[in-house]
């Protein structure tokens, strides 16, 4: 009952943030400019975490930059010892209102609710210094990362796949896996493979949610087309579907041929994430075993431009700063989009383990890069160093150049298809007749998307 009525008082705080029912709190309006020589920080940290390294590196510089130009820095900032982030919102919400903070630090996800609220970034001196496809937006990350899987070749070679390139993207990973069923392979069904399952006939059917002037609508019948694509796939495919496993993040990889019943172990092996910085990747790539014996380091790798379009996993710290803030907060907010912040933010004696959100010649410097992004430095003959570039390569090419708005979106708006596709298709695995109320259920899911997320 306590977190229901923390949810609804922050629904409650945020409609009056949006629509700005209630102009003033505290006699200060929240439309005025308040120039008073001060500018107040405010974040939410997770004790302990490499965010909370980042925030005090951050806050730390503020301090210098503010102390160097006559510029008081006030920080008000609580943990996850101290109280939820519900709880840190709901404060958030009352000091933007009552103009008490100008510098806000969180997720673009956590900052989402707020939109409507954020400043004009292109008042920051740095601003042109963030990547283009970064800019326009309610918040500005400070830094990015993705990931990537390496696999068990053993699978590709039992079905006599030979991938063209050593990188993948993930959806030529999920082609390969079509091709693989079709000739027999059975991998186990569990929330991971479903997820999977989903995400390459949504991308295959192209079904996202459109936003109009304010209205949400979804294409009706490519979302219809994906439904029943996966519950037929599911039918088709696999050979048992336990609710269970599909319900919880089960991650059993084992693939069994249909044919000759032989078990393969370890598809989906190794994840790695941190592919900032080559020698990082080459290390990884070198060293990394694999789940239950696969090969390494000739292991195919998946790199995951999907997760970077689709807003998952990719929400690290980002800047917001409050709608008509003082000079003086964009004055002293610019100095984290600079490489002194990027190399600040490092460990001792390594490279930070996040990629820059920013292009300057510092910056390339310091990660070995030429103006295109693409790596500078002596690369080995092997087939080890060969695929660490390639891999280097199309890691930054993905995060600088592709359409990653859904970053910018709330985590609940991103995962409403998923979730609405999954529940059909269990609907349907129970009861095949319920194909006849799809129509129906997906008209209720649009005017429910519209009632709960309309923006």
């Amino acid at each position: 009952m306590k977190g229901k009525i923390k949810k609804l008082l922050l629904i409650i705080f945020s409609i009056l943030l949006m629509t700005g029912c209630s102009d003033k709190v505290g006699n200060v309006s929240e439309d005025q400019e308040q120039d008073d020589g001060i500018v107040n920080v405010l974040y939410y940290y997770l004790d302990g975490s490499e965010d909370d390294y980042n925030l005090k590196v951050a806050e730390r510089m503020l301090r210098k930059y503010g102390k160097e130009n006559n510029i008081e820095v006030r920080v008000k900032k609580y943990s996850n010892e101290e109280l939820s982030h519900d709880d840190f919102a709901l404060k958030r919400n009352t000091m933007l209102q009552s103009n008490e903070a100008d510098i806000v630090f969180d997720t673009a996800d956590n900052l989402y609710e707020i939109k409507n609220k954020c400043g004009d970034y292109s008042k920051l001196s740095t601003y042109e210094n963030i990547w283009d496809n970064l800019k326009g937006y309610y918040c500005i990350p400070l830094f990015l990362e993705s990931k990537a899987d390496k696999l068990n070749d053993e699978a590709f070679e039992v079905y006599g796949i030979k991938p063209e390139k050593d990188v993948l993207t993930r959806q030529e990973y999920y082609e390969i896996k079509q091709f693989m069923k079709e000739n027999g392979a059975r991998f186990a069904l569990n929330k991971c493979e479903i997820m999977e399952l989903v995400e390459y006939y949504t991308i295959k059917n192209n079904v996202r949610i459109k936003d109009e002037e304010g209205k949400y609508s979804v294409n009706e019948d490519a979302l219809k087309q994906t439904v029943k694509e996966v519950y037929e796939d599911v039918e088709k495919n696999y050979d048992t579907i336990d609710e269970e496993k599909i319900k919880n993040y089960d991650t059993d990889y084992e693939i069994r041929d249909e044919v000759t019943n032989k078990v393969i172990r370890a598809w989906n092996t190794v994840l790695f994430w941190k592919m900032a910085d080559y020698e990082r990747i080459i290390e990884y790539i070198s060293n990394s075993g694999v789940y239950e014996g696969g090969k390494s380091p000739d292991s195919s790798i998946v790199i995951d431009d999907i997760a970077v379009q689709a807003g998952r996993n990719f929400q690290y710290t980002s800047l917001f700063i409050r709608k008509n803030s003082a000079d003086e907060v964009y004055k002293i907010a610019g100095v984290l989009l600079t490489e002194d912040y990027y190399k600040a933010i490092g460990p001792i004696k390594q490279k930070p383990d996040f990629s820059p959100a920013i292009d300057t010649p510092g910056t390339r410097e310091y990660i070995n890069v030429d103006e295109n992004w693409r790596y500078a430095g002596e690369i080995g003959d092997d087939a080890v160093a060969k695929k660490g570039v390639e891999l280097f390569n199309r890691y930054y090419e993905i995060i600088r150049q592709k359409d990653i708005s859904n970053i910018f979106t709330s985590r609940e708006l991103r995962e409403i298809i998923p979730d609405f596709i999954v529940s059909e298709m269990e609907k349907l695995i129970k009861n095949p007749e319920q194909v006849n109320r799809l129509d129906r259920d997906i008209d209720d899911f649009i005017v429910n998307l519209n009632v709960r997320h309309n923006s």
